[in-house]
């Protein structure tokens, strides 16, 4: 009975550690903080870094994945990566399963790249859109059937992601299927 009341309480300082970390990082992106971006690289080579990470739960949740296009740009590769996996966490969580999750790459504007993750399932309410990347918002409970507590930071940092690499947030949803992703400048 100890044992499991120290494990329980360790994985609740592990979550609040990380919810801490999460809101230092969102705090830094408020007050203007830019990516360090490298040289240029491979941003569906990336996503197949982050896909490699995800393998055992797509494969969970019964899920296929493909990553579609692609853009060579100078980014921070660990931010990109962060960004692409909370979006493939979401995606995982709410996809239908048996289904295809797509990682998409490809131009959004002359200046910009669009890097999007597109899910069967079911739909966000439209009202609910315009919230999607804000601080603790979660959408209705009822779409995600995990058991899982989610702090509700996860899209609010690929918003400050793509605003460090002067970029913005983009999602859709509609007829089952829903594309959340974000943009990054060229250069």
């Amino acid at each position: 009975e100890l044992r499991d009341t120290l494990a329980s309480n360790l994985e609740e300082l592990q979550r609040l550690s990380a919810m801490v970390n999460d809101m230092l990082f969102l705090s830094q992106a408020d007050r203007g903080a830019v990516a360090r971006r490298g040289a240029p690289v491979s941003l569906a080579s990336l996503a197949h870094q982050v896909v490699e990470f995800h393998e055992g739960s797509l494969e969970d949740a019964g899920l296929k994945l493909q990553v579609e296009g692609d853009a060579t740009l100078p980014v921070d590769e660990s931010l990109f990566k962060r960004a692409v996996s909370n979006l493939l966490g979401n995606a995982t969580r709410f996809a239908s399963p048996g289904s295809t999750v797509v990682i998409g790459i490809g131009p959004d504007t002359d200046l910009q790249v669009r890097v999007e993750v597109r899910n069967q399932g079911p739909a966000i309410a439209e009202q609910s859109l315009p919230r999607l990347f804000d601080r603790f918002f979660r959408g209705d409970e009822s779409r995600c059937c995990d058991g899982q507590v989610h702090h509700g930071l996860g899209l609010a940092i690929v918003a400050a992601i793509a605003r460090m690499h002067a970029g913005r947030t983009v999602a859709e949803s509609a007829a089952g299927v829903t594309r959340v992703g974000f943009t990054l400048a060229a250069a």
